[in-house]
């Protein structure tokens, strides 16, 4: 049933994720079907210009994929 809403829904926002997804070595193991249920479990935002995405101490605990603009990455170290 999945695969049939695969071929159904198969947008450009969907593809991006997919390849987005495919690109995690973790998850390279998993067919589409899984990253298909796990994509619509993602959330999506929008960020303002400027706005931080992530600090440096946060816990690396998501993944953040880009769709569309430019993003300036930072990092201290000694």
């Amino acid at each position: 049933m999945t695969a049939h809403a695969l071929d159904k829904y198969r947008d450009n926002k969907i593809l991006f994720i997919l390849k987005m997804l495919k690109r995690v070595e973790y998850l390279t193991k998993h067919d589409d079907e899984v990253l298909f249920d796990l994509m619509f479990s993602l959330e999506s935002r929008s960020l303002e210009k400027d706005e931080m995405v992530l600090a440096e101490d946060s816990p690396a605990d998501a993944l953040h994929f880009i769709e569309d603009g430019v993003i300036d990455v930072y990092t201290k170290f000694e």
